[in-house]
């Protein structure tokens, strides 16, 4: 999936969290951000939230550690840092912090956000050397912030081991209903009903499905045009051979067993599974061509 459809999808769930976290639902919003996390793990607005939505110093440092290494320049999490005395807070390294992760590094990511959201919020401990923080002061993104620099830490896309795939299962779900030639309307209605999903998102989904997966909706086809080609052709060859045994044996013998009507019935009953042969055999080809693609 593309990062920008991933980030199309991630979109209302960090703007629930936001509105859930202003409004005092903590609860609520660690769910909604750790699930936008889940679909795009660099969102560097959901890390910034949920790490004001943290006692634990710890934890806090944590999400905004990870918003530097998506965003060096961010100027809420440095200061965020600062403030809990990260010796990072002003700039991050340039050589041994933002690396390009290894195979399974997102997976960690991910589920360690999803696993601190559904995880009960611990009470906090004030130590001597670390200030209690209120939540807009780390939270709350700077008014006028600084223009946004290309990401250095890539990511891969989301496969959650410990998660459900909540996206890849609601793609999969298109691709059948599309290879099974429902309409896209009924296809969104499912994806409401099965996974929760708006219908905007929903039509997003069918939409991506349709451009970019068209190879694997054929793939899904390809078994059912594959026996529906062989039929034509077996109902062909039947038709062809029959029909034209039928027509010679009625001119065979030196005598006619056929009226001249009957004979152009025959004549175009042959024709026909002539064309049903080479119709099945394209058909058939085409879709094993699709199936091996």
């Amino acid at each position: 999936m593309s990062d920008e459809t991933q980030q199309r999808l991630a979109a209302p769930y960090v703007q629930q969290g936001i509105a859930s976290a202003k409004a005092g639902n903590t609860t609520d919003a660690r769910q909604q951000l750790a699930q936008a996390i889940a679909l795009d793990p660099r969102c560097e607005q959901a890390w910034l939230w949920l790490s004001g939505l943290h006692a634990d110093p710890e934890q806090r440092r944590s999400c905004l550690e990870q918003v530097l290494r998506i965003n060096p320049q961010n100027a809420a999490a440095q200061r965020g840092l600062a403030m809990l005395g990260g010796a990072n807070a002003q700039a991050t390294p340039p050589a041994r912090s933002i690396i390009r992760p290894l195979a399974g590094e997102n997976d960690t990511l991910s589920a360690r956000a999803l696993d601190q959201a559904a995880a009960p919020e611990p009470p906090p401990v004030v130590a001597a050397t670390v200030p209690t923080l209120s939540m807009p002061s780390i939270a709350q993104p700077d008014p006028t912030p600084a223009p946004v620099a290309a990401p250095t830490l890539i990511l891969p896309s989301v496969a959650q081991a410990d998660t459900p795939p909540y996206a890849q299962r609601a793609v999969d779900r298109a691709i059948r209903g599309l290879a099974s030639h429902l309409e896209p309307d009924q296809i969104c209605r499912t994806l409401c009903d099965e996974f929760g999903y708006s219908w905007q998102q929903a039509q997003e989904i069918v939409e991506y499905v349709q451009t970019h997966q068209h190879a694997a909706v054929a793939r899904r086809q390809s078994p059912f045009m594959i026996i529906f080609g062989v039929a034509i052709l077996l109902g062909g060859i039947a038709l062809f051979f029959g029909c034209g045994y039928l027509l010679i044996r009625g001119y065979s013998g030196g005598y006619r067993m056929i009226s001249l009507r009957g004979s152009s019935r025959l004549l175009s009953f042959v024709g026909t599974g002539f064309l049903m042969i080479i119709g099945g055999i394209s058909g058939t080809i085409k879709a094993i061509r699709s199936a091996w693609k």
